[in-house]
C-alpha cells in the first residue's frame, strides 16, 4: 500500500509536470506546425528532466527524488 503522505507530496509536481509538457509541445506545434512524434517525445523528455534539475537545485524537488 502507498503512503498518502508519499501521494500527498508528489502530486504537486506530477500535476505541474503535466502542465508543463502539455505547454512545451503546443508551443512547438504552434511554431513548427505538424511535427513528427519523436520531436514531441523529446520535448516531453526535456521537460520533465529540467523541472527535475531545477526542483533540486532550488531545493523544492520531493524526498523521493533525492
Amino acid at each position: 500500500m502507498v503512503n498518502m503522505d508519499t501521494i500527498r507530496e508528489l502530486l504537486p509536481h506530477y500535476l505541474v509536470v503535466l502542465v508543463l509538457v502539455i505547454l512545451g509541445t503546443t508551443v512547438v506545434r504552434l511554431a513548427l506546425g505538424q511535427v513528427n512524434i519523436i520531436l514531441e517525445f523529446m520535448v516531453v523528455i526535456a521537460v520533465v528532466a529540467v523541472y527535475v534539475i531545477v526542483t533540486r537545485r532550488l531545493g523544492y524537488a520531493p524526498e523521493q527524488w533525492q
